[in-house]
């Protein structure tokens, strides 16, 4: 079925003007129902079907894959490479965008019974890649970076390594993607093992054209070549999409996503609606938080799903109408999903170019969309790079939520908070601490959110205790905080290997004997300079037993651990200010060398804990130091 689409979104060129073969002129008629070229395509196609390399400036959502594929085959057709070598090689940053190049290339094909094409890509065993292209060379190959290497080295068979030695045309599509997701070393290798630029065509789209893009186009295209600005002549996405932006303490962030899913779906009774998240172990645990809650009709693609569970979903959400997709930033590169009505970013994007191609998933062919940008309150920096454009700041929606139709629960449409709480209550711990360290890794390293590693990590262990059900900070091994650059760093939660993702010990108080209680040893603070004792109540333990008592006199014996409940937290990002224990003495004093007082009653809960009953106190065992 082709969708219509907004009359200023095609050109009055036709496909039927074009010099190109009746056989594709008939496929375009009668397999794609195309009469009329979109601006992108009247502008690219007659560039690219002469002799010049071409870089073309062009979107994605706008034809810009027929805009190319047209071309590639007809030139295929003009100048075939011999048996058993590729003609042409179509490169592509996503799995996803890969396999949507080589529906559209298979239906243009229609016509061309002598021409094949194939698609590979990670995900699939490569032994089997390399036997479909030993059994059937493609004379069109579409492939991502890493897999197309891989062939190219994983095969002793000479047949395969030197297919792509008489490649005719290369297509380096989003090339701006291609390079943001590091594919720079595969596509250098990739190009030494095609023929000269002097011996083939290339084409290079992209969307924007920062210097790395720049560095490329000049190795891999003739010096000579010509360049088309298809962005000019399209619709900018600003005036197809009505953005919006809103602002929200973190412990807000799920509640008021759910507030805006609830509003649009109240207001497009076909809805279909995108939220991204910054990460796949964030999107895996919000998909499944708002699934379990009451939500009705969710989608999860994201790179920790199978490449077939990923294929199901693409192709349920592209058909389907009343979805809500979760996605991580895989389902944002060129991916065309029609009829997107509300896209949701949860979270800052990892640059302004992301938030438009996010944003670029709604508003497609010339339709209008709608986008909200949700932001936690210490995401708010983000904005500053979005100045100006039009985007209308929301505030906070009330609840509780207007009904949504039958995909939202009773229980969710009563008490959304409580029923997102819940769901999160229930989910794997494993996910949650999952969710936890990529939130740590994603945004230390932001290039727009800058902030010091203490403040990055006060802000994820209130992210894990508001959002994740998490009092106590999930465990990270030392070895992983190390490559995020945090070691050393107050408030981390350190574990041995085997024992991360794994909740803290339901019994962490343990009886005191003659130098006090070992406390729970998983869960050491990861703070040098805080020199805590630790006797029957273990550190940052999360559902301690009752505290057993300390043993006889010593120095820095600390009260006994607190029973049944969340026991202490690292400081907050809003206060980093010192702690202290109500009820005992000697814990979270500040070090400085000198001893600690003796132990005091173990009656008083741990700072910013919960209410329950207090452990037995003891007197000052030795306090064990970590």
């Amino acid at each position: 079925m082709v969708l219509p689409v907004d009359q200023k979104y095609l050109s009055d060129k036709k496909f039927a003007e074009f010099n190109i073969s009746p056989n594709s002129k008939r496929a375009l008629a009668e397999v794609l129902n195309y009469e009329r070229c979109s601006l992108v395509q009247a502008a690219s196609i007659p560039v690219c079907l002469g002799p010049d390399d071409v870089i073309a400036k062009a979107k994605t959502g706008t034809g810009k894959t027929l805009a190319f594929v047209i071309p590639t085959i007809e030139k295929v057709l003009a100048n075939r490479a011999p048996r058993g070598k590729v003609s042409a090689l179509v490169l592509s940053p996503t799995r996803e965008l890969a396999r949507q190049i080589q529906t559209e290339t298979h239906k243009m094909l229609t016509f061309h019974p002598s021409l094949h094409s194939m698609v590979v890509y990670g995900g699939v065993d490569v032994k089997k890649n390399l036997r479909a292209l030993v059994s059937k060379t493609p004379d069109i190959l579409i492939a991502t970076p890493g897999r197309c290497w891989d062939i190219m080295t994983q095969s002793h068979d000479r047949n395969v390594t030197s297919v792509l030695e008489s490649t005719r045309v290369l297509v380096l599509d989003e090339a701006d993607n291609l390079l943001d997701m590091g594919f720079r070393p595969q596509i250098s290798k990739i190009l030494s093992a095609l023929p000269p630029t002097t011996q083939r065509q290339t084409f290079l789209f992209s969307a924007t054209f920062p210097s790395d893009v720049k560095s490329l186009a000049d190795v891999a295209l003739k010096r000579k070549h010509s360049y088309v600005d298809a962005v000019g002549e399209d619709v900018a996405t600003h005036e197809h999409v009505e953005a919006s932006s809103l602002v929200v303490p973190k412990r807000d962030v799920m509640v008021q996503l759910m507030c805006l899913l609830a509003q649009h779906m109240a207001a497009e009774p076909d809805y279909k609606i995108m939220v991204f998240l910054p990460t796949a172990n964030l999107t895996a645990m919000f998909a499944e938080a708002f699934s379990s809650a009451g939500l009705g009709g969710v989608i999860e693609i994201h790179s920790r799903k199978s490449q077939s569970y990923r294929d199901k979903a693409s192709a349920d959400f592209r058909a389907g109408k009343r979805l809500v997709m979760f996605s991580s930033d895989v389902s944002a590169r060129g991916v065309d999903y029609p009829g997107v009505t509300f896209v949701v970013q949860c979270g800052a994007p990892a640059n302004r170019e992301q938030y438009i191609h996010r944003a670029g998933r709604t508003g497609r062919a010339g339709r209008a969309g709608q986008c909200t940008l949700l932001l936690a309150d210490f995401e708010r920096p983000f904005l500053n790079k979005l100045g100006d454009l039009p985007i209308t700041q929301l505030q906070p929606l009330a609840l509780p939520l207007a009904a949504g139709g039958a995909a939202l629960g009773p229980a969710l449409v009563r008490d959304p908070a409580a029923a997102l709480a819940r769901a999160v209550e229930k989910a794997d711990y494993e996910s949650r601490a999952r969710a936890y360290q990529s939130f740590l890794g994603y945004y230390k390293s932001h290039a727009v959110i800058k902030t010091r590693p203490e403040q990055i990590v006060a802000h994820a262990n209130e992210y894990a205790a508001e959002l994740l059900a998490c009092p106590t900070p999930p465990g990270l091994l030392a070895k992983t905080v190390g490559k995020m650059g945090l070691k050393g760093v107050a408030g981390l939660v350190i574990v041995k290997e085997g024992q991360q993702n794994r909740p803290p010990s339901a019994n962490a108080g343990r009886s005191g004997g003659p130098n006090g209680g070992t406390g729970n040893s998983e869960y050491a603070d990861h703070d040098s300079g805080r020199k805590r004792s630790r006797s029957a109540g273990g550190d940052f333990q999360q559902d301690g037993g009752r505290g057993g008592r300390g043993g006889g006199g010593g120095r820095g014996g600390g009260g006994g651990g607190r029973g049944g409940g969340g026991g202490e937290r690292p400081p907050s990002a809003a206060a980093l200010e010192q702690q202290h224990h109500h009820g005992g003495y000697g814990w979270d004093q500040p070090s400085g060398g000198r001893p600690y007082s003796s132990g005091g009653a173990g009656a008083g809960r741990g700072y910013q804990g919960q209410s329950g009953r207090g452990g037995r106190g003891g007197g000052g065992g030795r306090g064990r130091r970590p």
